[in-house]
């Protein structure tokens, strides 16, 4: 009976002790990493990392963008705690509805944010809302060329919410940067030219191909190229003969 008692105190205790550590460890956290919330929440130096320095409102609708920059701060040893996040980015982009007074994050995943976009600028120098219905982000998600860092040597995506900033979601091709993109109003449809990895080496530079797709953003898919493969290989012809001995010159 002694002996019972003793398992069962010890196997209560271990329970305890894992309950315990449980919550401590956020839902989307690594079963193998264990983070200690309350220290991170007490600690005033982490007052300075959640920065809303700015915010849009959308359209005439109450809803607020207020992106979130992440401010440079020094450790005990003097260093950037944050030395490969480029400047003018976001780390995030909260969303506040000014007329029921609800809040939401774009999203709850690591990324950089370079940009966004609601309107753009027509011949006439008017703003002009892309579709009515989206909200365009130039973001940074993957850690490409695994340096264990997520910045601007990794590949930039063009993502898509509605716009209250929900359905938060990637419609350029993956692997690819984004390279420029425009919104085609007259067939509803997205063209993009992205920088492909052509050669494998993880990053994208000037020997890389830059392919054009498109996408409409009415409909669930995924963005196909324009120009085919016989297509190009003919460009390639015609300019190796019309322009190789200009370039040896």
């Amino acid at each position: 009976m002694l002996k019972f008692s003793l398992l069962l105190a010890a196997a209560v205790f271990l329970f305890s002790c894992k309950q315990g550590t449980d919550k401590n460890i956020p839902p989307n956290a690594s079963n193998n990493t264990v983070i200690d919330t309350v220290a991170i929440i007490d600690d005033p130096k982490n007052n300075l990392n959640i920065q809303t320095n700015s915010f849009t409102e959308i359209d005439s609708s109450g809803i607020i963008m207020l992106p979130l920059s992440m401010e440079e701060t020094k450790n005990n040893r003097g260093s950037l705690k944050y030395r490969e996040m480029p400047g003018n980015n976001y780390w995030n982009i909260i969303f506040y509805n000014c007329k029921t007074s609800d809040y939401h994050l774009l999203s709850d995943r690591k990324m950089l944010i370079s940009n966004f976009d609601i309107q753009y600028q027509s011949s006439d120098l008017t703003y002009v809302t892309y579709t009515g219905k989206h909200i365009f982000f130039r973001v940074t998600t993957e850690d490409f060329n695994k340096d264990k860092k997520i910045n601007s040597d990794d590949p930039e995506y063009l993502f898509v919410t509605d716009r209250e900033g929900n359905n938060f979601k990637q419609i350029s091709p993956a692997g690819c940067s984004l390279k420029s993109w425009q919104f085609i109003r007259s067939a509803n449809k997205i063209i993009m030219t992205v920088i492909k990895d052509s050669d494998n080496n993880k990053e994208f530079g000037d020997k890389d191909e830059v392919a054009t797709f498109e996408l409409d953003v009415e409909k669930e898919n995924e963005p196909t190229e324009i120009f085919t493969k016989n297509f190009k290989n003919s460009l390639k012809v015609m300019y190796d003969k019309d322009w190789q001995g200009v370039k040896e010159q």
